[in-house]
């Protein structure tokens, strides 16, 4: 079995405060600004596998494309390749507007996609995990030639089971919930994506509102 993800956030206000644009406080800005210069000290330093983390915490603490970015090529530089892969699909959909960065995921995308496997999963209000990690996107790569264990959460419960592939091969995932009668749901198989269910999945991006 398999899954997808959504996620979702709540802003609070002071009472009587004036309202403020969401997006991070000075706090968190400052704290991305710092986690960004250590993941560029490490970065300098050839260690790129702690460069990448500390470039991801500083795009969660303040989302922008140059530590998105940052994080790709410190993941490629460490060869961590599905990784890096993974986060040049999340510059294409989340940053679209910054040609320079799109370009370069393109361009590793492209360089990479054959000698990894794609998933894209379809799913409804579930929560995805890879190998024991969380993923925020239902797009992603994974190295061929093993398993990969994907679980998927949802409020009726949980579905799991095994990704897999060739390199190149694209896997389209569709997942149903758990039936809270408790009814088995139908079976989940990995199948090839064929182009028109790309492009019905990248609109479905399009709509989803961002966090």
């Amino acid at each position: 079995a398999l899954l997808a993800v959504s996620q979702g956030a709540e802003i609070g206000h002071a009472q009587d405060a004036p309202e403020e644009p969401e997006g991070p406080g000075t706090r968190e800005r400052t704290a991305a600004a710092e986690a960004y210069d250590k993941g560029s000290t490490a970065y300098l330093a050839r260690d790129y596998a702690t460069a990448a983390l500390w470039f991801e915490t500083a795009h969660r603490m303040a989302p922008n494309s140059a530590a998105l970015l940052q994080a790709t090529r410190a993941y490629e530089r460490g060869e961590d390749l599905p990784r890096a892969a993974t986060l040049a699909l999340q510059i294409m959909h989340q940053y679209p507007e910054d040609a320079e960065a799109v370009a370069y995921a393109k361009g590793l995308i492209d360089e990479l996609a054959a000698h990894l496997v794609r998933i894209d999963v379809d799913c409804e209000a579930c929560r995805l995990e890879l190998e024991g990690k969380l993923i925020e996107q239902t797009s992603f790569f994974i190295e061929p030639g093993k398993k990969h264990r994907l679980i998927a959460e949802f409020d009726s419960g949980r579905r799991e089971g095994d990704l897999f592939g060739d390199p190149g091969m694209k896997r389209l995932v569709r997942i149903d919930p758990p039936s809270e009668d408790g009814e088995p749901p139908p079976p989940v198989v990995l199948v090839p994506l064929e182009p028109e269910q790309e492009v019905e999945l990248a609109e479905k991006r399009k709509e989803k509102p961002k966090a």
